[in-house]
């Protein structure tokens, strides 16, 4: 998935970050014009992400956090971004582990369609449900540990 063309999730660290963006800028005494310039976007993207109209892609999201020196490396998108955590990573972990989505469904609460969308990285907005499976992936990996034991 290219960083460029990839969707953000909104998570705390990024919903916080996003929020202060305009701060952020007016602190450092940019206009919005010359902070795209400096990005390479243009002055309607900035005003876009800084009133919640769009949503930056990821590599955008992390040219910004660069930019300000803000600290995003609590954030989903940051594991993302640095490949960390990826759609096919998350596939191996759940064919290692034997899950299935109707299992993972009854373990996390979300439906079935919006975990394989989520573990497929479609579409924004599933940082709850991308947790929830991280969650699910970690306490099976302790149990594998434990088991070896």
């Amino acid at each position: 998935m290219s960083a460029e063309r990839s969707y953000i999730v909104l998570d705390a660290p990024t919903r916080e970050f996003l929020s202060g963006l305009r701060g952020l800028r007016e602190n450092a005494g940019l206009s919005q014009q010359a902070l795209s310039a400096e990005l390479g976007t243009d002055q309607t993207a900035i005003y876009a992400y800084e009133h919640g109209l769009r949503r930056p892609t990821l590599g955008m999201l992390m040219r910004m956090a660069e930019y300000f020196g803000y600290d995003l490396s609590d954030s989903l998108n940051y594991k993302i971004y640095r490949g960390e955590l990826s759609s096919s990573a998350l596939k191996r972990s759940l064919r290692k582990y034997s899950l299935t989505y109707p299992e993972l469904s009854s373990l996390t609460g979300y439906s079935e369609a919006r975990i394989r969308n989520t573990v497929n990285m479609y579409g924004t907005g599933n940082a709850e449900c991308l947790s929830a499976v991280l969650e699910v992936l970690r306490h099976e990996r302790e149990l594998e540990e434990l088991r070896k034991s």
